[in-house]
């Protein structure tokens, strides 16, 4: 059985959303996978707000993989863009894990991922119910929005 979720967070430039269909349990790892059509948004959502005076370009568009493979020169401006979408989503989900655990929220370096998720592999399997935790997910990203950008969510 899946229960149907909505997300929907207000950023600087408009509100973005998904719907989502969750089990009634699952894994943290599922977790981040759930909501990877949600960071795909806030990507794109920031590519528009950088594109909007129309006198850059920009090569990312849905399914490109080019900044995975190789070394892609950014501005500052872009840099930064990039590490707020995705430092914001490593830190929400980190601080979820800490609080379902009773520990402190961790960052995990991407070169030692997977030796960390073998250590860890009770915890990996371990399920949660799936409402609570994605709305607890949601409420944390609202709140990191806010205390950062000054933005009052809906």
């Amino acid at each position: 059985m899946t229960i149907p979720f909505d997300l929907q967070i207000k950023t600087p430039v408009g509100r973005i959303g998904a719907r989502v269909r969750l089990p009634e349990r699952l894994r943290l790892g599922e977790l981040a996978w759930s909501v990877l059509r949600l960071d795909e948004q806030l990507v794109a959502q920031a590519v528009r707000y950088d594109l909007r005076e129309g006198n850059k370009s920009t090569s990312c568009h849905k399914g490109c993989s080019a900044c995975c493979r190789q070394i892609v020169p950014l501005s500052p401006p872009e840099a930064f863009m990039i590490a707020d979408v995705s430092v914001r989503m490593t830190d929400a989900l980190s601080k979820i894990t800490g609080e379902l655990f009773g520990n402190e929220a961790t960052a995990v370096p991407l070169v030692a991922a997977v030796e960390w998720a073998l250590e860890h592999r009770e915890e990996g399997q371990h399920k949660f119910e799936s409402v609570p935790l994605m709305t607890r997910l949601v409420e944390i990203l609202h709140e990191d929005i806010q205390s950062t950008k000054g933005i009052r969510v809906e």
